[in-house]
């Protein structure tokens, strides 16, 4: 173990499994069989419950040592006992789920072990990248580990027994590849420079590979509509993965076409097309489900699939051509086959549920609405690509695209799915930020009523709920204390739907613009969203108050940096765009902020907008007090001193940017702008941060009783220990008299022993023992502890 990191940890974990020992120790010679000492026994239980998970933790971080030294035995063991549990053990079935759930679960599981394997063969090319198989290797024995428990649940609901013989033995013949693999990885770490062992590790890794196939294959035979359901949900994911990547080139203004002379006419028929024969294969997707054909299932699914495929590639050849000078249209248009595309994949989903139940099954109803969520979305795609040239609809059709979109997010929010994402509460409040800004772009829409104005505040304000919605579910899914989690997701929930109320007033402000009422509701919804974003940002708070901290931003710049560093030399062509991207991106942002920065720069006769004025000195623009309730500022002009908002109508709590410390409170200064912190005695400083104690035994804390006193030659303070303690802070114990350790029974005392070797219990006539603690007899007894023979008698 070559890692003083890892060393420290293990040293401090054997540290925590010696106290934990000790402590259980104490305890259970303290409790010394008393049935009544029932406080004892319940800190006697904790004590034992926490070194069972200290030296759970000890042997874990030893495995993954081992693991990163080369150590493969331990791992080959594991996976041999995971082979034996296939053959010898039956699994307790869970209720509610099916052989379908066990069956993706497995699938998923199989194409990870295969990745493992190949990642091997790659890190085993290099003596730098070989120190680190036995870490994929450990990898790779728990993914199997997990197989063989959804194996065991696969086969305890299996449809047949024959179904069930053919996966327990194609798994066990993975198992055994894996536990080839796993030990000729250990050889090539050990000595990686090895030719001979690297192919033979290429070889098994292959040898695995085809192990994977076979057990999918048996899955895939066992229920051959619902594994093409699995493949067709895998590829539409990636159709989703690879507009989200279009968009954000989009977005960016760098989205053209290859030739100058292609039109969007070119491309709409084509579209139109597609997108009907896409409705088509809906129809047998959903009547596939209700046969229970699992051939014409698997047939409907890979058509459905095939589909969605080439409609997304049509419909981004359509947007290129629309021009990069018009980068909301091309963002409307692909957001609109995105949504066909995610609802084609819940269609799926609820396909492969739905198959073979009953028609009352509530699996039943989801299928048919998911499938008229579908119908919804694509029809929605074809009234866009009619409207998408029309500089005079295209606003609106964004704005009614957005509503739907954001309707079923919500949705989807309150379903109780896990999100494959990692996030904290600190990315939730970032998320925050692009709300406000698309309150602040809807707020100016719906003023101006003009068509580019409502699709910016569309597309917008689309990603921007849509992005934190995804992020707070991430974020709450590992939160320990539920009450926070309910009031954080009901809090994102509710910025949600305040900021899809909005969009809808602005749709009616569109239709009726005569109307002064609803810009006035505008006026009040934008405020209930500001307060919505507020609360959440709150709930946070209390979440990272909770143990769910933040990493700083640059140690979080610092491990990004790192990790790009080290996947440089594998990445991919897909990944480069990603990279290309956010430099195109950054670069644009660059320029918008120059822009804007020139925005403020105002002249003497400069218009600030109807509640701005000019700041002379500064040449910026500042806004004037909200004497005129709902008059707005421009979006380059700042709020003076004190208030903030939309329309400078919130005043600024200066003392919530002030953290007094050591119970400090905080307070507007007199006659004085600013504010200040009253500390508490003891403390000094601009926050109370410094300790300065009137008195010197304030510094001296003594423990155990002990009392702190001017020492007699007056030059400091020392701690008074009462009887059986010592140390400067009396935290030593030390008893004075022996015979404070024997506790001598029925009145027995404590005495000297004549050879002065310690101290004996001296009986009560009629009692005897090392304690005194043997009760009186009607024989005559000799005293183990006098050597004096007396007479009792039983009572």
């Amino acid at each position: 173990m070559y890692n003083s990191r890892q060393q420290s940890a293990i040293l401090e974990q054997t540290k925590s499994i010696a106290e934990s020992g000790l402590q259980l120790v104490y305890l259970a010679k303290e409790s010394g069989g008393n049935s009544k000492a029932v406080q004892v026994h319940t800190a006697m239980d904790k004590a034992a419950s926490h070194l069972k998970e200290v030296t759970q933790d000890l042997l874990k971080s030893m495995e993954e040592a081992a693991s990163a030294g080369g150590a493969v035995t331990a791992m080959i063991d594991n996976i041999s006992k995971a082979v034996a549990k296939t053959e010898f053990q039956t699994a307790a079935v869970t209720p509610g789920i099916s052989f379908v759930d066990y069956q993706t679960s497995m699938v998923q599981l199989c194409k990870r072990i295969a990745q493992l394997s190949q990642e091997m063969v790659g890190k085993s090319s290099t003596p730098e990248t070989a120190a680190e198989l036995g870490h994929v290797a450990n990898t790779l024995t728990k993914q199997y580990s997990d197989l063989v428990e959804k194996l065991q649940g696969a086969c305890g609901v299996s449809p047949s027994s024959e179904v069930a013989a053919r996966l327990k033995s194609r798994v066990q013949d993975l198992g055994n590849s894996c536990m080839q693999l796993v030990q000729k990885a250990g050889t090539v770490q050990n000595n990686p420079t090895d030719s001979y062992s690297k192919r033979e590790l290429a070889d098994n890794a292959r040898q695995v590979s085809e192990k994977v196939s076979y057990v999918m294959a048996a899955l895939q035979d066992s229920s051959r509509g619902t594994q093409a359901c699995i493949n067709a949900a895998s590829v539409v994911s990636g159709i989703i993965g690879d507009l989200d990547t279009t968009i954000m080139f989009a977005t960016a203004g760098t989205l053209s076409s290859e030739s100058d002379r292609d039109t969007f006419t070119d491309h709409r028929e084509g579209i139109l097309k597609t997108a009907k024969t896409l409705v088509e294969d809906t129809k047998t997707l959903v009547n596939g489900a209700n046969s229970s054909n699992q051939e014409a299932l698997a047939e409907a699914a890979q058509k459905a699939a095939k589909t969605i495929s080439g409609l997304a590639e049509v419909v981004k050849l359509g947007a290129a051509s629309i021009g990069s000078d018009q980068p909301e249209a091309q963002v409307l248009l692909i957001n609109s086959v995105k949504d066909v595309a995610s609802a084609l994949a819940e269609l799926i989903a609820c396909t492969k549920n739905a198959t073979g139940k009953p028609p009352g099954d509530p699996s039943m109803d989801a299928l048919k609405e998911s499938a008229k969520v579908m119908v919804h979305n694509v029809t929605s795609l074809l009234k866009t690509v009619k409207t998408v040239e029309d500089e005079a609809a295209r606003g609106t059709r964004a704005l009614e695209s957005t509503i739907e979109a954001l309707r079923q997010e919500i949705k989807s929010f309150d379903s109780p799915d896990r999100v494959d994402k990692v996030a904290t509460a600190e990315d939730v409040i970032r998320c925050t930020k692009p709300i406000t800004t698309a309150t602040a772009k809807a707020v100016a829409a719906g003023n101006s009523c003009r068509q580019e104005d409502v699709i910016s505040a569309s597309n917008t304000g689309r990603k921007a709920v849509c992005d934190l919605l995804v992020v707070c579910k991430a974020a709450v899914q590992e939160a320990e204390n539920e009450q926070i989690k309910k009031q954080t997701l009901s809090s994102a929930k509710h910025t949600a739907e305040s900021y899809l109320a909005l969009l809808s007033n602005i749709g009616d402000i569109i239709h009726e613009p005569a109307r002064g009422d609803l810009k006035l509701r505008m006026r009040d919804l934008s405020k209930v969203v500001a307060q919505s974003v507020g609360e959440l940002v709150k709930s946070c708070e209390a979440l990272k108050a909770r143990g769910h901290l933040s990493v700083p931003e640059d140690s979080r710049l610092k491990d990004q940096t790192l990790v790009l560093l080290d996947k440089s030399k594998n990445i991919k062509m897909h990944t480069w765009r990603y990279y290309c991207f956010f430099i195109i991106s950054t670069i644009t942002l660059f320029a918008q902020y120059r822009q804007a920065k020139d925005a403020f720069i105002c002249g003497e006769d400069a218009e600030c907008g109807v509640a701005g004025t000019c700041n002379k000195t500064g040449g910026n623009c500042v806004c004037k007090p909200p004497n005129i309730i709902g008059e707005k500022c421009d979006n380059n002009t700042l709020c003076p001193p004190g208030l903030t908002g939309i329309f400078c109508e919130i005043a600024v709590d200066s003392c919530k940017t002030v953290i007094c410390q050591n119970g400090g409170s905080c307070k507007q200064k007199k006659n004085e702008s600013g504010v200040e912190c009253i500390c508490q005695s003891g403390y000094t400083g601009n926050l109370c941060e410094t300790f300065t104690p009137t008195d010197p035994c304030e510094m001296l804390i003594c423990q155990n009783g002990g009392s702190c006193k001017q020492k007699k030659d007056e030059s400091g303070v020392e701690c008074i220990c009462q009887s059986g303690y010592t140390g400067n802070l009396c935290e030593t114990s030390t008893p004075t008299d022996p015979c404070e350790m024997l506790k001598c029974k029925n009145k027995g005392s404590c005495e000297q022993k004549k050879d002065g070797s310690g101290v004996e219990c001296i009986c009560k006539p009629g009692f005897a023992g090392t304690l005194c603690e043997q009760y009186p007899t009607t024989s005559k007894t000799t005293s183990k502890t006098t050597g004096k023979i007396f007479k009792t008698t039983t009572q």
